[in-house]
């Protein structure tokens, strides 16, 4: 059907409605096609996400969903937000954020939580009974870090949480993101923060990039906007020569950053948990539904 996942990791099957690579204000519209929204970082702030999705339900109830990750920590609820995610089933797809690959490595106990993770919950409930026997360790550990969203012509779109490394194709990202799945899945965390191991820098580019530096290694100490970007820094999505630069490509991550379209790029975390706004974007029109962030969502930083 339109829009349905495959099984193999990191990709969607043609037919989800959109051409992908053009210009976002010609992409095609056809009503019969199920919308295909991506939305930003949820970081536990259920109630947000539950409201966004229930606008974008009621305007098209078969739509179909790509999560570009870090659905949990930092807020209140990231149980709840993973069992709302998992009940959309075959309707939605997610991509491993940096957060959620902290959970899954404390619950391999690689790491420890820090302060103002707020994961308790999903630490202390890894099996669910209800409404059906599920596991959120074994079904978050499935996904993918990279997924190529296409129609049978046009160039794809290209979905990481962070960013990429200027030098890497998209086939190359994708070879990438499903060697370190692998892994992953087999419980082999060896790899984690561990700059030595070629599946570490992997995870380092699409899950944690903002800026690089000139020899393009990460400008980790700058998480601000683009007017606070240092001379000897440059964000990852604006580095000349890019090898990903003619293809399309959305990340989240990047709260200070905003919605931002950058040429074929589109940047979509608004900082919702700390009391901005979660924002889809549409993949068949290119606007965007937002919906501000809740009280009983937002983190206190004061």
């Amino acid at each position: 059907m339109p829009g349905s996942f495959k099984s193999a990791p990191g990709v969607l099957s043609p037919g989800a409605g959109f051409v992908a690579g053009g210009d976002l204000n010609s992409l095609n519209t056809a009503p019969e096609r199920p919308d295909t929204w991506v939305i930003g970082d949820v970081h536990g702030c259920h109630a947000t996400l539950s409201q966004l999705l229930e606008s974008l339900h009621k305007s098209d109830p078969a739509c179909h969903f790509v999560f570009v990750g870090d659905l949990v920590g930092k807020g209140p609820s990231s149980l709840e937000v993973l069992k709302t995610v998992h009940s959309l089933g075959d309707r939605a797809e997610v991509i491993l954020g940096n957060h959620d690959l902290h959970l899954l490595a404390i619950h391999a106990q690689v790491t420890t939580a820090r302060a103002g993770d707020h994961l308790e919950e999903c630490l202390q409930h890894t099996a669910l009974t209800q409404p059906e026997p599920w596991q959120w360790p074994r079904w978050l550990a499935q996904k993918p870090l990279a997924l190529v969203v296409a129609e049978p012509s046009g160039t794809p779109w290209l979905v990481v949480h962070a960013g990429l490394h200027p030098q890497w194709s998209v086939a190359e990202v994708m070879t990438r993101a499903m060697h370190l799945s692998q892994r992953i899945r087999s419980g082999d965390w060896s790899w984690y923060q561990n700059p030595n191991d070629p599946d570490g820098v992997t995870a380092a580019y699409l899950t944690r990039v903002r800026g690089l530096k000139k020899d393009l290694s990460l400008a980790d100490q700058w998480t601000g906007a683009l007017d606070t970007c240092p001379p000897t820094v440059t964000p990852w999505f604006q580095v000349e020569d890019r090898a990903t630069r003619e293809h399309a490509t959305i990340t989240g991550h990047w709260a200070a950053l905003g919605l931002v379209r950058h040429q074929k790029h589109v940047s979509i975390d608004t900082g919702c948990v700390y009391g901005g706004a979660l924002v889809a974007l549409s993949l068949n029109s290119g606007v965007t539904r937002r919906v501000e962030c809740l009280p009983e969502d937002r983190i206190v930083t004061d």
